[in-house]
């Protein structure tokens, strides 16, 4: 399990006098390490203050501090950027793959499907490096596979069948029938090696350890967030918004997936959009009104007691410190919820809005704090409507007030996930946007606290999961007409 390091600070505040309090308290952190953050800061008495400083198991560097590799033709290119990671990049993607896959999975699991609508676990982990050696191989037109070269007809696709029809599912390799049909492990873990070797450079395990987050504490800070808001919407509109951006394959000077382009304009009638996305505790009063109606998410666990716990990656965590976090669950039993409130769920155009409003800038993104890129290993509470907005809030691209992140979670949109004009399909991967254009698939936009914070940084990246998929980590926030 994730290992991460806690420092706790006691002292006095009447030994501290102005800046000097401050600086004391950054000093601490930056002496600990710069990647530290206060996870709790709270008075323990009236002649005392404590803090507890975090040290993620993993951290990704902060977006400002990336240098890409970018070849000099295209360099001056305005629109580059960041674009092409630098090795270091790549590290700490595989560091938090390899720890989520390798060290939180039981080994007797490995020949397991715990999502009866996905492979057995086994297969992601020869997935993801048998992907990257196909992509590298077209790339450098050496269509040569890393041996052994099977694994390019069982490994290149997965699946994500109908939820009404199990049977119904796209196009995608076909995989051993049996357990002893499967390669080992080792062999898988050999082949993922030579693979990262065709990028220049070896991996590094991480340490083993596991160190539960102090759930009370936090939950204390977070309640103090939750009830921290004079008011719970925002207005938005009319206006414009623009979606995608202009990317063709054979350029090869910027990425996005075929379906982020064109760049189009949306006109975005008004409406009204609460602060936060609906959190557990809101879904657990809708979900026991329903008498049976709803059912429970599957990121909950309801124990004969009738308590329900929320699944986290270190165990289940009680609602009552959880009740703050964004819940996940399908896009039909939120868009029930939403009904029930008078409202409904956004469109893309119009969660695209509320997004670039709420995070204009590095203040509020990765760089910024926002719960993605493994900076927690669960949902947290919400910071977006902490402080009062004014009336101008949203006219005013200097006024933060109200500003912050959604708790770690994407979020549904109402639209449907089909083809648009001006569309073009990707050579790069055939088949990535048109096989779920079935009338099940919703766009998802945002990232969750698992989601590289490359990705969540990019306002164009569109996900997508069926409408009744229960097991994605996506929430969702109500909408109103105005």
């Amino acid at each position: 399990m994730p290992n991460s390091i806690y420092l706790g600070v006691v002292f006095n505040p009447d030994e501290l006098h102005g800046h000097v309090h401050q600086t004391t308290v950054e000093d601490i952190a930056v002496d600990f390490n710069t990647d530290v953050g206060p996870t709790q800061a709270k008075g323990s008495s009236i002649s005392t203050i404590s803090m507890i400083l975090e040290k993620p198991p993993v951290v990704f560097p902060p977006q400002s501090s990336l240098h890409s590799y970018i070849p000099a033709h295209i360099s001056s290119a305005p629109d580059v950027g960041n674009n092409i990671p630098p090795l270091s990049a790549w590290q700490s993607l595989w560091s938090a793959w390899d720890l989520v896959t390798l060290r939180m999975i039981p080994s007797q699991m490995l020949l397991q499907k715990p999502i009866d609508l996905r492979h057995k676990c086994l297969f992601y982990i020869g997935h993801i490096p048998t992907f990257l050696d196909m992509l590298i191989s077209k790339a450098i037109n050496q269509p040569t596979p890393t041996e052994p070269a099977y694994f390019w007809d069982i490994f290149e696709r997965g699946i994500d069948p109908s939820v009404d029809d199990p049977d119904h599912c796209h196009n995608h390799s076909l995989v051993p029938t049996t357990d002893a049909d499967w390669p080992s492990l080792t062999t898988i873990i050999g082949f993922r090696d030579r693979v990262r070797e065709r990028l220049g450079r070896l991996y590094d395990e991480l340490d083993i350890g596991f160190t539960p987050p102090p759930f009370e504490v936090l939950a204390r800070q977070w309640e103090v967030q939750w009830q921290n808001r004079s008011i719970t919407t925002i207005e938005f509109g009319p206006t414009e918004v623009v979606l995608g951006m202009d990317d063709i394959d054979i350029l090869e000077h910027t990425y996005g997936w075929d379906n982020e382009s064109p760049a189009r304009t949306v006109h975005v009638m008004p409406f009204r959009a609460e602060w936060r996305p609906v959190s557990c505790g809101e879904f657990e009063r809708f979900w026991r009104d329903s008498n049976g109606k709803i059912a429970l998410p599957a990121s909950w666990i309801l124990s004969s007691s009738g308590e329900i716990s929320v699944r986290s990656l270190y165990g289940p965590v009680p609602l009552a410190l959880a009740h703050t976090w964004p819940v996940q669950a399908s896009y039909e039993a939120l868009e029930a919820y939403a009904r029930s409130k008078g409202g409904r769920i956004p469109n893309e155009a119009e969660l695209r809005v509320i997004l670039d409003y709420l995070n204009d800038d590095e203040s509020f993104a990765y760089d910024g704090g926002a719960n993605v890129g493994w900076r927690n290993w669960h949902p947290v509470c919400p910071t977006a409507g902490l402080t009062s907005p004014t009336l101008s809030s949203v006219s005013s691209p200097k006024d933060k007030s109200g500003k912050g992140h959604n708790g770690g979670i994407w979020e549904w949109t109402s639209t449907a996930f089909v083809s648009h004009e001006g569309f073009v399909g990707t050579s790069l991967f055939t088949g990535y946007s048109e096989d779920f254009w079935d009338g099940k698939h919703m766009v998802v936009l945002g990232g969750s606290y698992a989601t590289l914070p490359r990705l969540t940084g990019r306002k164009t990246i569109r996900n997508f999961w069926q409408y009744n998929y229960p097991y994605a980590w996506v929430g969702a926030r109500v909408v109103y007409d105005v």
